[in-house]
């Protein structure tokens, strides 16, 4: 076996080691769960929706971790998962950086209002109304087939950019608050309004889903709802699966960002339902 190969494999059984001894769970379930923060963040690079994947993971395979730190754990890996597709999308595709300032700056700030907001409020009481607006949204992209797929380049106005901060500053909110399918809201709201392509809103969208991330887990960090020793391991598989997302995206294109939007309207809808029926 290569001196480096074998290197890495005393650092994998190390790393099983250590968390064995610190109780956070068997090699099995830490296998697992690295797996499924892969797949986290290779669906999240595409169109969002990683939390869906990772959070209930978490909850599954550690039972008696906190809903809380079950939170800042995904958002530790999100944050790094996202950054990295930010970063290669942005090379790509770039967005001017005052574009960038102007509106990823609110989204830090609203994303960790809306993290401290659950520590008062029963999250809960915006299932329905997400619920209800995931629907309009799916039906609209199913009747709208060609909404996304041109870029129509039109200069973004300062009534463009301030209607942009509003609702982005609540999606940021909405990030912090409850959080399923944010960068699905982004991609959407500066396809509408911006004229974007599906393709570069995602560039624009990755790099304020990026902020919203930062917002919520600094709120986390301080009320130390993160598992470090986990959260950062986790992480390192979330950039490997968003790196192969999004270099996906670069190749396929709008189609695929379409297909993955459709495809997370559903998982959403079936998800909220079932919690709205209590079933799940």
């Amino acid at each position: 076996m290569p001196i480096k190969s074998k290197i890495w494999t005393k650092r994998i059984v190390l790393f099983y080691r250590e968390n064995l001894m610190l109780g956070i769970g068997d090699p099995l379930t830490i296998t697992l769960l690295l797996s499924a923060a892969t797949f986290a963040g290779f669906v999240d690079s595409i169109i969002g929706g990683g939390g869906l994947i990772l959070i209930p993971a978490l909850l599954l395979g550690l039972p008696s971790l906190p809903p809380s730190a079950a939170l800042g754990t995904n958002k530790t890996a999100a944050v790094c998962g996202t950054l990295l597709a930010a970063i290669t999308y942005q090379r790509k595709i770039p967005t001017p950086l005052t574009q960038l300032l102007s509106l990823g700056i609110p989204a830090i700030l609203f994303s960790a209002l809306g993290a401290l907001a659950t520590l008062k409020i029963d999250a809960n009481i915006l299932r329905p109304i997400i619920l209800f607006a995931i629907i309009i949204i799916g039906l609209f992209l199913i009747f709208k087939p060609e909404f996304g797929k041109d870029d129509f380049d039109y200069p973004i106005s300062k009534r463009h950019l301030l209607l942009f901060l509003i609702i982005i500053s609540a999606i940021g909110f909405y990030d912090g608050f409850f959080g399923p399918g944010t960068g699905m809201f982004l991609v959407l709201a500066l396809s509408g309004i911006g004229s974007q392509s599906f393709l570069k809103a995602t560039s624009f969208a990755k790099v304020i889903n990026t902020a919203t991330n930062i917002g919520a887990l600094f709120i986390f960090a301080i009320h130390g709802s993160i598992l470090w020793k986990l959260a950062i391991p986790l992480a390192i598989a979330n950039m490997a699966g968003s790196f192969l997302g999004s270099h996906l995206v670069l190749a396929r294109g709008t189609r695929l960002i379409r297909a993955a939007m459709l495809v997370l309207i559903f998982v959403l809808v079936i998800k909220l339902g079932l919690q709205e029926l209590g079933i799940s």
